[in-house]
């Protein structure tokens, strides 16, 4: 049945006239679940933006994650692709050399890095505590009269844009960015689970996370991680309520760490104190001191991510929400010299504007397509890609950043037939009733293309929806 209505489908589409095809779904989506969605679709040449077909390429929908390529593409033009994030280490205050006794506080200054010790970069960064701790010694302090603050101040205090759903914050994906982020903004609560209805056990969490106060409504059943967990930025108190799989000696849920500064701070305190440094001061960070002032600071290390080609290609290929909101404040930063969610996005309008693509219909929330209110439309994310591609020097970083289909990333799973291998490649996005795909492929001819695909508010099975697209496509890259 389903070969029957593709056939039928490839038909409409070779005898189709284009204005059918533009105002008919049906001609494009054949399923019924497709009835009530609201669909904007783009196919274009690559050099000439020659259009080869549409549905509906100004209609603005939400895109979910196709949104990075817009953060993506600007931090890169406006960041650079070898641009670096730096976490300084460093003091205020005086040393006695006599003793090794600093009279002062212990800075860690955030940079805005998004991948500071991120397990994706381990061979980058090491273990982080590690190379602070020595940092502290080599520089001749053995005790310190004073605190260790992780200072944020590079962004303002609100990490997660406005529009998120209270659902998302309390979930990895759902970290917002710190100017003084670490380990991904995740940690792991760890479970032993029982019978099917019973309640999992606590184990551990890691790493731990001094007075946050967990509640668990959790159940063991199924096989399938089903548990979210709710909680607010700065917060002390988390809840987790859903389902986890049954019958587990250990089983990780990760949730989004309130305050990763101040999990830092706390960090290199406990451990300095495991090296036998005292510490007679708290950990803190600049929100939570009146009197913070870094007069006078010292650096003594420097920490230096990797270059922003390498955290955006993770960004794409992954879809990693924390990248593309610590990019979105970052060209706020560099730009406008405000770290905040409305400086990003007037420098990306900004840039557009310059560039000549208009954002008519185009509404920027966030920086990673989290948050519903985000909206774009297929005819300006295919020009963006054609920017990107025949216009920006950057060409090459955009890309390699996206993944490769059947093959990569969050295109692993997709587009596995052969007429795909190496031949398409493309940011993918999901969200409630919302699937979408952006990113460009050779027709048999040897022409390029570039294609964007978004579907909102379709009333059925999400593979179903991916399997129209790829049919599609591969009518496309045969017959052109």
């Amino acid at each position: 049945m389903i070969r029957r209505i593709y056939f039928s489908f490839i038909l409409l589409l070779v005898f189709g006239q284009t204005e059918a095809q533009q105002t008919d779904l049906k001609n494009f989506l054949p399923d019924s679940i497709f009835n009530s969605a609201s669909v904007s679709l783009t196919i274009a040449d690559m050099v000439t933006g020659e259009v080869l077909y549409s549905i509906d390429p100004s209609k603005t929908v939400v895109p979910a994650s196709v949104q990075k390529l817009i953060t993506s593409s600007a931090a890169l033009e406006i960041l650079g692709p070898e641009y670096t994030f730096k976490t300084l280490i460093g003091y205020t205050g005086q040393i006695n050399r006599s003793t090794g006794t600093l009279t002062g506080d212990i800075i860690i200054r955030g940079g805005g890095d998004p991948v500071l010790a991120s397990e994706k970069f381990y061979g980058q960064y090491g273990n982080l505590t590690d190379t602070i701790i020595s940092a502290i010694k080599k520089a001749g302090i053995k005790k310190i009269k004073g605190r260790i603050i992780a200072d944020e101040r590079v962004y303002d205090y609100n990490p997660a844009p406005a529009t998120w759903t209270w659902e998302d914050l309390g979930n990895y994906y759902g970290a917002g960015a710190y100017g003084l982020s670490v380990f991904d903004n995740t940690f792991r609560i760890f479970f032993r689970t029982g019978t099917r209805g019973s309640l999992p056990e606590i184990i551990r969490i890691s790493p731990e996370i001094k007075g946050l106060n967990l509640t668990s409504y959790l159940i063991s059943e199924g096989t399938t991680d089903q548990g979210y967990v709710y909680s607010a930025p700065y917060g002390s108190n988390a809840w987790i309520t859903g389902k986890i799989p049954e019958n587990r000696q250990e089983f990780a849920l990760k949730a989004s760490i309130p305050d990763p500064p101040m999990l830092l701070a706390t960090m290199i305190k406990d451990s300095l104190a495991a090296a036998s440094v005292q510490v007679t001061g708290e950990a803190a960070t600049a929100r939570t001191v009146n009197d913070f002032t870094d007069d006078g600071f010292t650096a003594i290390h420097i920490i230096v991510s990797p270059p922003l080609s390498d955290i955006i290609k993770l960004l794409n290929n992954e879809s990693v929400n924390l990248i593309a909101e610590h990019l979105l404040k970052q060209i706020g930063y560099e730009a406008t010299g405000r770290g905040s969610n409305e400086a990003g996005i007037e420098a990306i309008e900004s840039f557009m504007d310059s560039v000549g693509l208009s954002m008519t219909g185009v509404f920027i929330e966030d920086g990673s397509g989290v948050s519903p209110y985000n909206g774009t439309h297929s005819a300006f994310i295919t020009s963006l890609i054609r920017y990107m591609v025949n216009i920006s020097q950057n060409s090459e970083a955009f890309r390699n950043s996206l993944p490769n289909a059947g093959k990569e990333g969050t295109m692993k799973s997709f587009f596995r037939d052969p007429v795909f291998s190496n031949n398409l490649q493309a940011k993918t996005g999901t969200l409630t009733r919302v699937k979408s795909f952006a990113g460009f492929f050779h027709g048999n001819s040897g022409r390029e293309y570039a294609f964007c695909i978004i579907m909102n508010n379709f009333n059925g099975s999400t593979s179903v929806a991916i399997r129209n697209v790829e049919e599609l496509m591969k009518y496309f890259i045969i017959n052109n």
